[in-house]
Formats: structure tokens, C-alpha cells, sequence
């Protein structure tokens, strides 16, 4: 963790529409995000799997500069947010070509590609330079991409909606996690992780922070997981 004391933290407001389906950006300061240049040490440039958060595109790509520089061949997934699409897209551009896994929800993959359809813009964004590609629906689940195939997830029944805000932050953690503690990228590890995600993110929803997911467990996630396979097998 890097504190700057000179300025305030990053900055971010919106407004949700109705029924939490998809956001407004009202407002962002980038503050001390403004100056800030990531720099991994040697440990760090040993990690085999590297989740690049939603900052802005240029730091992603600073990030995987390090690594090439290193000479090292992590996984690589990145997630985003229409903020940068609309004012960085060169940049983002130059990141979907290094990644490994591009993770984005639907309202933005229809952005960015300009297809109407979402499986017309999975497609679309794997052309873009992505090996694979996760669209999340929010409350109707996920599609993945694969070179291997493609695969859709409901998404768990949650019925204590209190705030969606991180959701898409835990999901992309926990598949990154998930992909890690087994060591394999191959497509049915793929389809493990996103069930693991979409776990992971029900909890996130059902609570303000990290309070619920942070006080549920495994246990809790692992519950939610068997259910989820109960709901999608036939």
C-alpha cells in the first residue's frame, strides 16, 4: 500500500439506475491518482497471475510494461469502466491486445465494440486482442469467451439488494484467485472461476463495503457455489 499525503484519494460518484441495472458517472477527481506510478517490486514481478483493477488504461499498461521489461509471462486480466472508454480508449485499446482476460460488463462491451448484441460483442472483443473475454450481466449472470468454447452462468438469486458498488471489483478478484489456486487457465478452470465470481459477488451486493463478503467466509462462497451448480445443471 502506497500512501501520498499530499492529496486525497481518487475519487468516484454515480448515480444507479432502476433496479441497479447499469450506472452514470456524475463526477471523478483523479487526486493523487493524477501523478501516481506504479512500480512493482521483485517479488511482485514473480507473481504468475496479475489482476489489473479499473484505474486508468495507462497505468495497466504500466504495470504489464514491467513485466515485459522483466521478461516475464504472467496471466494477465484486466477489468475496466466506461470512464476510460470514453476518454482513454487508445489506451485501452493497447491493453486489450496484452491481455489474457478482459473482464467488462455488458453495458460497456456494447460501448466499446459498438455491437447491439452481446454475444456479437464477445466475439468482438476477443478480435480486439483479449485471449478470452467475461461480459457480466449483473442480475442475469455472465458469458465467457473462450478459445475453447463459450459458457453462460445465471447469476445467484439474491434477494437482500443493498448496494452493487464493488461487485465488480470482488468477481474479478475472486475469478483471479480462483485461477491461481489451481494453476490452470484452460477452459473448464474458466468456467470454475466464473461460477466462483458469480459467488463471490452476491455476497458483495448485500451489504455496504466489504462487511457481508468479509464476515460470510468460504464457507458462505462454497454454499453459494454448490447452489449455483444445483440451479444451472439439467
Amino acid at each position: 500500500l502506497e500512501v501520498d499525503a499530499a492529496g486525497k484519494t481518487f475519487y468516484w460518484s454515480g448515480k444507479y439506475h432502476e433496479n441497479f441495472a447499469g450506472r452514470d458517472t456524475l463526477e471523478v477527481k483523479l487526486n493523487v491518482f493524477e501523478k501516481f506510478s506504479p512500480v512493482l517490486t521483485p517479488a511482485l514481478l514473480d507473481s504468475p497471475f496479475v489482476m489489473l483493477g479499473a484505474i486508468m488504461p495507462a497505468l495497466q499498461n504500466r504495470v504489464v510494461d514491467q513485466f515485459a521489461a522483466a521478461k516475464k509471462q504472467p496471466f494477465i486480466l484486466a477489468d475496466t469502466f466506461d470512464l476510460w472508454i470514453h476518454t482513454a480508449r487508445a489506451d485501452l485499446e493497447k491493453l486489450l491486445r496484452r491481455l489474457d482476460l478482459f473482464v467488462i460488463n455488458e453495458d460497456e462491451s456494447l460501448l466499446l465494440t459498438g455491437e447491439r448484441n452481446l454475444v456479437l460483442a464477445g466475439r468482438h472483443l476477443r478480435k480486439m486482442g483479449p485471449k478470452s473475454v467475461v461480459i457480466k450481466k449483473g442480475g442475469h449472470g455472465s458469458l465467457l469467451f473462450h478459445r475453447d468454447g463459450y459458457f453462460s452462468i445465471s447469476a445467484y438469486p439474491v434477494t437482500k439488494f443493498i448496494d452493487p458498488t464493488g461487485a465488480g471489483d470482488s468477481y474479478a478478484g475472486a475469478l483471479t484467485g480462483y485461477l491461481a489456486s489451481v494453476n490452470r487457465t484452460d477452459f473448464a478452470a474458466m468456467k470454475k472461476a466464473v461460477a466462483y465470481a458469480t459467488a463471490v459477488s452476491s455476497l458483495t451486493v448485500e451489504s455496504f463495503s466489504v462487511n457481508r463478503l468479509s464476515g460470510a467466509g468460504r464457507a458462505a462462497i462454497d454454499a453459494r457455489l454448490q447452489e449455483l451448480i444445483a440451479i444451472t445443471r439439467f
